[in-house]
């Protein structure tokens, strides 16, 4: 499915049709004969979808009263999203449901039922990111997450003049109130992405998450390169 923005013409179109993708890049528009990746699915991804498989019993199984709240709390201001035009939309309750409990679930945290209240975390202090040929981690300052869990995405350059990245983050791990003051995840970067080769740049997205399922503000890393 595509999203169309109109104008006097149209003047942004985002997604797939008959077969063709449309999106944009720093040079402009363009688009291309959409063609399916060659890379099986991993085991992180057939995890995820039985996730969200899951949910829709879960759903039935709370109370009017608990539905009503999650459809209230979906239509705050707060929940405000933005789609690849820059337009903004919302979400209904249950889709706020399924992306809290998924992330709760890659933690290893029990679902959640009623809607969420507690605040936002803040964006986590990171100290520093690294990538080798052998090792992927990134340090923080002793006990910074206790009481939240550590979001880690990670892209990879694909060419070597990126300076930023703004999409095309992975997953990597979901970390339950690490203590110590660095993560290593080099069997999880692995299985993502393979071996990482000297001099590729990689970029690091990465945020707390509190009891609730809720990630707050990100903390990004610009490149570093993989020696």
């Amino acid at each position: 499915m595509a999203i169309v923005k109109l104008g006097e013409l149209v003047v942004g179109i985002r997604g797939t049709v008959g077969g063709v993708m449309f999106s944009a890049n720093r040079q402009g528009n363009y688009c291309r004969v959409w063609s399916r990746g060659p890379a099986q699915m991993t085991e992180k991804q057939g995890v995820q979808r039985g996730y969200l498989g899951s949910h829709g019993n879960y759903w039935r199984a709370l109370t009017q009263d608990q539905r009503d709240d999650w459809d209230t709390f979906a239509a705050l201001p707060g929940q405000e999203l933005e789609n690849s035009l820059g337009e903004p939309y919302y979400i209904c309750g249950f889709a706020w449901f399924c992306s809290y409990n998924n992330n709760n679930l890659r933690m290893g945290r029990a679902r959640i039922s009623d809607a969420p209240v507690v605040a936002v975390p803040g964006a986590p202090g990171l100290l520093k990111f690294e990538v080798h040929t052998d090792e992927a981690l990134i340090q923080y300052a002793t006990d910074h997450f206790v009481g939240f869990g550590c979001v880690v995405m990670i892209a990879r350059a694909r060419t070597s003049g990126v300076q930023v990245m703004s999409s095309g983050y992975r997953w990597i791990a979901s970390i339950d109130s690490p203590g110590e003051d660095t993560q290593e995840f080099w069997t999880e970067f692995v299985e993502v992405f393979g071996m990482a080769q000297v001099g590729e740049k990689w970029f690091l997205w990465c945020a707390k998450q509190n009891s609730e399922g809720r990630m707050g503000a990100y903390r990004a890393k610009n490149y570093v390169t993989a020696d």
